[in-house]
């Protein structure tokens, strides 16, 4: 063989062996060693490289690096060694990462992720915290399942399984005894009879390391209706304006609703304008918005109702001055929860009834991009559904994404797992007795329906729950009846909000009924119904109302009140009587109910649902109750009698003596976005850890805290943060990771961090900066991590390995 020949094939193998990149690794410190705080930090770092002992590098923070942190010396084997900085850095987890680059700017990087001041092992308290008022009525039976403990506790190192929960004290268990089920449900005895008043119970938690934390609950027992329900306001996602008008005016009314005052009795304000550059607003009348438009842009205006006893909900809309949002816009907006039993197969959510898109559906795609807990819960993407498979008992949050021709969008559903019901034969003789409904949008609706025993014994309700999957209409319980005789019939009402749609829509929402009977196992029976939102903008035939506006003709029956006013002391209560008659020639059912002003005057009757013969007539009582910290003042207290699908609505003026003692309004928690990164840049990084700080300044605690990132481009991803709870007055700090991927074009773009919570919704800036990428190395960059990971001892071997190899080869050649 020529030896020439021989030479060139052995340097072309050789050229193959070799690296083409310089390796680098870091000597010490150790991934995620732990550091006192003050402690000066020790950074080595090592370089190899085949051709060069010249090198430049940097190190410290991606987003601040140190450009004078190496000094290289040649050791003779064409490698490099760079001891770096003697560092004293703050409390927290810091990445810290070191890169290295030779003449012909070929680059490679390694990371070090290190805790100064925290111990990542080391075990921290739980947290039990916002757990709710509880409120059960006077002479009720056993409640069982009031509170999840496991959703209102937290620890960083222990599932809500492995904690430990336990009464400690409790004010009044002689009105009501309260205890702990299966170590997580918190239930409470039949209270003591025709008793009244509260029982503070204090529950704490323990961790698997014995720390813990405590919580109060209140237990009231009251006479009729529990609270005064705080207004609600829905505003659309986005009102357009033209900067070409002087004002466009916005009414509110079809987006707030309240059930005990009307609409001109609700206060509106504006909390919050983002941008008064872009557009400046105020509320007149009480009812409008009124928009001056002064250049393009867009501009998030918060507004809040409130009711004539303080109680608020608030609401933002995205106001549009010149943009054209609806041309290419994707909103996915998913129901808060999604209930599920243990023992159920695979159930199904269709995401397109939840997408908003003004493009060709066909476009949308979905992928799930987080899942808390798949251990309870295995959900997966198929098509436009949401598919899930229900393991055990719990919950889980999913993050679900939708993408569609550069949009993107995300939102998070709560997917409860129940545990199994009993045996369905303890409820055979229970019937849920429905019928479709029809709101139109921006509408509330009161649907009746009856619950039927046909069975001779006494069913007694523990909790009948109204729910839907749907994000147009809202479903709740209304009002519940405590127990049903043998072979009676009882009605019971469901609220039905209506949101607004482009279009009309169908769909199933649910009733779920749990209770026993005496000597029987609890049991639950779940039925579905049909409900219709219309657009007001398409046809639609007015159907006759369940409950009409109609009064009763005296020919037909008669309803009478005693008083029409009465005075009050505080704490005092006075009986009014009142009889109902049946002037019809059949025999007629009524349904009485009472609702107040205020959660402070409580309104009972000594009975709500009857039958009359022909010319029967009931004599009924009317018991009036003023707290002992009512406010003085005037009051109102409303009496419905239904019949015949007619309505008879009488009101009773009520005057409470004395000077006001009411406790303050609980503050609604309020949050900020007080630390966020307004700029990032990508090198050769992939991803990049950011850190956002929330503050509550509210005095309760705020649950589920969302953090996202919008507007990103192709190739650029952020997953969502959910904070599960932020205490009153606090701030925590949190971090999510910003991902770049091949697909990312270089460049500077601006994305929008969004903060969601409840109503509230808080944007900022943040300008992300993409580099030119060097080219993908493909199995070069693999075998320099492995040198990297290997340390210096790796490098030398190769080298030597390699130094050996030219001369073998050089012998060969030259020899005769």
């Amino acid at each position: 063989m020529n030896k020439g020949l021989l030479l060139i094939t052995a340097l072309m193998l050789l050229s193959l062996s070799v690296f083409a990149y310089p390796i680098i690794g870091i000597h010490s410190p150790s991934n995620n060693s732990v550091f006192n705080e003050g402690e000066s930090i020790h950074f080595v770092a090592y370089v190899a490289d085949q051709f060069y002992d010249e090198f430049a590098g940097t190190c410290g923070y991606p987003s601040n690096p140190n450009t004078n942190c190496f000094s290289w010396y040649d050791n003779g084997l064409l490698m490099g060694k760079g001891t770096v900085l003697n560092k004293v850095l703050e409390n927290g987890t810091h990445n810290i990462y070191f890169s290295a680059v030779n003449p012909d700017g070929e680059v490679t990087t390694d990371l070090r992720t290190i805790y100064v001041g925290i111990n990542p092992n080391e075990n921290n308290s739980p947290e039990l915290s916002s757990l709710p008022n509880v409120y059960i009525r006077e002479n009720a039976g056993y409640s069982s399942n009031l509170i999840d403990l496991w959703n209102y506790a937290f620890d960083e190192e222990d599932s809500d399984s492995e904690l430990s929960f336990r009464i400690t004290n409790q004010s009044n268990s002689g009105l009501i005894y309260c205890r702990i089920q299966s170590n997580r449900w918190f239930e409470c005895d039949a209270p003591s009879s025709n008793r009244t008043g509260t029982n503070y119970v204090t529950i704490e938690v323990k961790d698997t390391g014995n720390l813990t934390d405590s919580e109060t609950v209140r237990v009231e027992v009251y006479g009729s209706s529990p609270y005064n329900e705080a207004p609600e306001i829905n505003l659309p996602s986005y009102w357009e304006i033209d900067s070409d008008e002087d004002y466009e005016k916005l009414d509110l009314y079809p987006y707030i609703s309240d059930d005990e005052d009307s609409d001109y009795e609700l206060d509106l304000s504006i909390d919050d304008e983002s941008n008064t550059d872009v557009v400046n607003c105020h509320i007149s009348e009480d009812r409008y918005l009124y928009c001056y438009p002064y250049e393009q842009g867009y501009s998030y205006v918060k507004i809040r109702v409130e009711d004539s006893d303080g109680l608020s909900d608030t609401d933002s809309i995205k106001i549009m001055v010149d943009e054209d949002y609806g041309t290419n816009d994707l909103e996915l907006n998913l129901p808060t929860s999604w209930e599920m039993n243990e023992d159920d197969s695979t159930r199904t959510l269709d995401l397109m009834d939840y997408t908003s898109y003004s493009g060709n559906d066909n476009e949308i795609t979905y992928t799930i991009t987080k899942e808390t807990n798949t251990g309870d819960v295995d959900c997966y993407i198929s098509g436009d559904y949401l598919k899930c498979n229900p393991k055990n008992e719990g919950y889980s949050y999913v993050t679900v994404k939708a993408y569609a021709d550069g949009e993107t969008d995300y939102d998070t559903i709560k997917v409860i797992v129940e545990a199994e019901g009993s045996s369905s034969s303890d409820c055979a003789d229970i019937y849920i007795k429905t019928y479709s409904v029809t709101v139109k949008e921006g509408n509330t609706e009161y649907a009746e329906f009856e619950l039927q025993n046909n069975s001779s014994k006494t069913f007694y309700v523990s909790e009948i729950k109204a729910y839907d999957n749907l994000s147009w209409i809202t479903s709740s319980t209304y009002s519940t009846p405590k127990s049903v005789s043998g072979n009676k019939d009882i009605s019971f009402k469901v609220k039905l909000k209506a949101n607004s749609v482009t279009a009309t829509k169908t769909g199933t929402a649910y009733i779920k009924l749990t209770g026993h009977y005496s000597g029987k196992s609890t049991c639950t029976k779940t039925v579905n119904y049909s409900v219709k939102v219309t657009n007001t903008g398409t046809e639609y035939e007015e159907e006759e109302e369940e409950f009409g506006e109609e009064t009763f003709d005296p020919s037909i029956a008669e309803v009478k009140l005693e008083k029409k006013a009465i005075t009050l002391n505080k704490g005092e209560s006075e009986t009014i009587d009142l009889f109902v008659k049946n002037n019809s020639n059949t025999s007629e059912c009524f349904d009485l109910s009472t609702s107040t002003t205020s959660v402070k005057i409580k309104a009972e009757l000594t009975d709500e649902s009857f039958c009359l013969s022909k010319g029967q007539k009931e004599n009924l009582a009317l018991r009036v109750l003023a707290d002992t910290d009512t406010e003085a003042g005037w009051y109102s207290v409303t009496l419905t009698t239904e019949f015949d699908n007619k309505l008879d609505k009488q009101s009773i003026s009520v005057y409470v003596r004395g000077t006001s003692t009411d406790k303050p309004i609980e503050e609604i928690p309020e949050i900020k976005l007080i630390q966020f990164p307004s700029e990032v840049t990508f090198g050769e990084e992939t991803e990049k850890e950011l850190n956002f700080t929330i503050e509550n300044s509210g005095e309760t605690t705020a649950n589920n805290v969302l953090i996202a990132l919008t507007d990103l481009p192709d190739g650029i991803s952020f997953e969502p943060v959910i904070v599960s709870f932020i205490a009153g007055n606090n701030a925590r700090t949190v971090n999510g990771t910003l991902m770049v991927s091949n697909e990312a074009i270089a460049g500077e773009v601006t994305a929008l961090i969004e903060v969601i919570h409840g109503n509230q919704t808080i944007t900022k800036e943040m300008k992300i900066i993409v580099a030119e990428k060097a080219p993908n190395l493909g199995l070069i960059d693999g075998l320099i991590n492995a040198a990297s990971e290997s340390g210096l001892g790796l490098i030398l071997g190769l080298i030597v390995l390699l130094a050996l190899s030219v001369i073998v080869i050089y012998y060969a050649v030259s020899k005769p």
